[in-house]
């Protein structure tokens, strides 16, 4: 019986010496881990106090590398303004820095787009019921017109020109059309959104804007016209005077490119 007792008082002894052991392997095993990290810790948050960091991003600032434009892009840039069509010897009253400021107010759809020489009134008269056949069922267009005094002006009408319904006139459009002027120097004059007058036509005569009235006019023979400031786009005179003589109207449409 008493030696039962003594094996047994061995054993227990041998496991509790076994289990303090393992413990004070996990506690060496612990230690060195938390050392281990807070090492790692010391060394991040002196890498961060030598990098630039900015208050709104407590991220470090990595410096950029600097870029350097493609040839191909650089390409791209160089003949990014409107490719013409349909234009031979017509005559084009759009210098290419004026197209390709005019290309920039377009709408996004039509950005990329060819411009084709859809009416000029050098080559299909100066006649508005020939303009309104041509214009006919086209889509957008950019109107443009010079006067004697050298300025150059226009409108973009948004949508198919259409004929007039009455002999009050015919008023269509969208938010998206304006005017414009080139030369003497460019202005673009969008919607205000005060009206819905955005190009008009008429038995005698076309105009853009409205509200009193008109940012522009041509007559049936388009030989003269008015010009004013219109509550649809906030413009001021277009022309040299409200009143101006036309030397050539030019209509364009547009295309997408092949």
């Amino acid at each position: 019986m008493n030696s039962s007792n003594s094996s047994s008082s061995r054993l227990y002894q041998e496991l509790t010496l076994a289990r303090a052991s393992t413990f004070d392997v996990v506690a060496q095993y612990q230690t060195i881990f938390l050392s281990v990290i807070v090492t790692l810790s010391l060394l991040i948050y002196k890498w961060c106090l030598t990098c630039k960091t900015d208050a709104a991003n407590p991220l470090p600032i990595l410096p950029l590398r600097k870029r350097t434009a493609s040839q191909h892009q650089k390409n791209i840039e160089m003949t990014s303004y409107p490719t013409l069509r349909n234009c031979n010897n017509d005559g084009v009253l759009l210098s290419k820095a004026s197209l390709k400021l005019l290309q920039n107010t377009l709408p996004l759809h039509l950005q990329l787009s060819d411009w084709s020489l859809l009416y000029a009134s050098n080559r299909d008269g100066y006649n508005l019921e020939t303009f309104l056949r041509l214009a006919e069922d086209e889509g957008p267009t950019i109107l443009v017109v010079a006067d004697t005094a050298g300025h150059v002006f226009g409108g973009f009408n948004s949508i198919s020109w259409e004929r007039p319904k009455s002999k009050a006139g015919h008023y269509f459009g969208t938010g998206e059309s304006y005017v414009f002027t080139v030369l003497p120097a460019f202005k673009h004059y969008p919607w205000t959104g005060l009206n819905s007058e955005f190009v008009m036509t008429k038995s005698n005569c076309i105009a853009f804007g409205g509200g009193g009235k008109f940012a522009f006019t041509l007559d049936e023979k388009f030989q003269r016209g008015s010009s004013d400031a219109s509550q649809t786009y906030n413009n001021q005179c277009l022309a040299n005077s409200y009143t101006y003589d036309v030397v050539s109207v030019e209509l364009w449409k547009f295309e997408r490119f092949r």
